[in-house]
């Protein structure tokens, strides 16, 4: 009699737990040949969505690159045409990104040139079957000799432009050229610009480049403090840059957070092109985290309207080194800065999570050989968030933890989008099922395995709270989720179910 209590009393708290799972609108199975999976929706029109599939240790396959077209209506897989990749004076060039925009297929391909010791990024048109459309334009070339501190940026704009840029990271800079083209969906040069930034002889990195449609550029620079003394300990400067391309002129903003120092931080342009930082802040004797700041700067004005901050809890800040966060400091404080969302009543969502990669070197024993293997880790999700008045109001640490292996991390991390109404934030991710129930840092269970995972939706509600759901249902509990394929298309969000050598897509309304 107590068994069966105890099965139902499980029974009636996984239907609980499981029983708010999303509708979603699924297509049609599709089956793939071994090694085929879908790397990314690269755009949508009226009638269907295509998506990028190729072959390989979810890498790009530069030789087997293929787009598969969806209808809208039902999400059903409809046609398929291999993408040859061009030559440039007869050497190879490998895949860097692909659009579909405004019915248009964009291309962006790199040569490398072993000879001039440079690699070049071009871009072209495809037509629809996947033939090259005309010659490869040259975007620009980039010195092999600094391919660890430089390389190429491609973003798409809000108004389906595509921005190209080089990230790069100058010792004792002399006015190299930061160079930064951005086309739209016919080729047409938007902007070319080759600019000096106003930052002769310091070290610095740029971490992010924004455009907004007043056509201003916004830089995100970590710069190292200029002193005459050797110190122990290098301090940082975090600097915005915002060029105004009418006048040609830049105007320099350094972060200033009372009592604190800005540490890292990202920036986004919001709908009336005020430029918003959001990042961490840390005290003035340590390098680790201690809270969070808000910036909004008006561009035309250089004034920061807003700028505010929030201390994390005692209980937060011994979360960061939990021991399945890394080994060492510098894993526990590793974040990626993931997103700055909006949400419709003017509350500004910020994003970072924890990650860190290990590497485990195998010898057989016969022959010697070496094989190594890449342990991918991604863990918890620290959430800020602001309000319309630029007031921090609360941050929090998320916990989830990811493991997987030799996989280049293809179904870790996770997708995030505020929702087309109200007030919420929407996070999709893979997880452990046991912490479907779990709030807690110290409770939290790895998942070791994405295959061992179930797909979860979590709500940020913008008083702090959370909850979590089953992304999918019952009927699909086995089908693994990537935040790669996620993807808006109009009112709806399209989420792609994964299980052996089958996939199919959804359509997803976040509420």
């Amino acid at each position: 009699m107590k068994t069966i209590c105890f099965i139902l009393c499980i029974t009636l708290l996984s239907s609980l737990a499981f029983a708010q799972s999303p509708e979603i609108e699924w297509g049609p199975i599709t089956e793939y040949s071994k090694g085929e999976y879908n790397n990314r929706v690269i755009g949508h029109d009226a009638d269907g969505f295509y998506v990028l599939k190729t072959t390989g240790n979810y890498t790009i396959d530069n030789g087997n690159i293929f787009l598969d077209y969806y209808a809208s209506l039902n999400y059903e897989y409809e046609t398929s045409v291999q993408v040859f990749l061009p030559t440039v004076d007869g050497m190879f060039s490998e895949f860097l990104d692909l659009f579909y925009i405004n019915s248009k297929l964009v291309l962006i391909t790199t040569v490398t040139d072993t000879k001039k010791k440079m690699r070049s990024a071009y871009i072209q048109k495809l037509k629809e079957d996947g033939t090259l459309d005309g010659q490869p334009i040259l975007i620009g070339s980039l010195s092999l000799a600094n391919s660890d501190t430089e390389k190429f940026d491609v973003k798409l704009l809000a108004d389906n432009q595509i921005m190209v840029t080089a990230l790069n990271s100058f010792e004792k800079y002399s006015g190299q050229a930061v160079k930064i083209k951005i086309f739209d969906s016919s080729l047409n040069l938007v902007l070319d610009k080759s600019l000096e930034l106003p930052l002769t002889g310091r070290n610095f990195s740029i971490t992010q480049i924004e455009y907004g449609k007043s056509g201003r550029l916004f830089f995100a620079i970590k710069a190292e403090q200029v002193s005459t003394k050797a110190a122990r300990v290098k301090k940082y400067d975090d600097l915005i840059l915002i060029y105004n391309k009418h006048t040609e002129a830049f105007e320099t903003i350094t972060i200033l957070i009372e009592k604190y120092i800005a540490s890292d931080f990202m920036i986004s342009v919001d709908a009336q092109e005020n430029l918003i930082a959001f990042g961490f802040i840390i005290p003035k004797s340590s390098p680790n985290y201690t809270g969070v700041f808000y910036n909004k700067i008006d561009p035309k004005t250089l004034k920061v309207e807003k700028n505010t901050s929030a201390l994390f809890s005692r209980e937060m800040i011994a979360e960061f080194a939990d021991p399945r966060n890394g080994e060492n400091l510098e894993d526990y404080y590793r974040f990626n800065l993931k997103n700055i969302l909006f949400t419709q009543n003017g509350y500004t969502v910020f994003l970072a999570e924890q990650h860190f990669n290990t590497t485990k070197v195998l010898i057989d024993p016969k022959t010697k050989a070496e094989e190594k293997i890449f342990y991918y880790n991604q863990n918890d999700i620290i959430a800020a968030c602001a309000d319309k008045d630029g007031k921090v109001l609360w941050s929090s640490r998320i916990p989830k933890n990811q493991q997987s292996i030799n996989d280049n991390e293809f179904y870790l991390s996770f997708a995030a989008a505020s929702t087309p109404y109200g007030d919420k934030v929407k996070v999709l991710f893979m997880d452990n099922p046991s912490n479907l129930t779990i709030n807690s840092v110290a409770d939290v269970k790895e998942m070791k395995r994405p295959a061992k995972g179930v797909a979860t939706l979590l709500t940020i509600y913008m008083d702090g709270t959370v909850d979590k759901v089953r992304l999918y249902d019952s009927e699909n509990i086995k089908y693994m989720f990537s935040p790669k394929t996620f993807y808006r298309l109009n009112n709806l969000f399209l989420v792609e179910g994964i299980m052996g050598k089958t996939s199919k897509f959804g359509g997803l309304k976040l509420e």
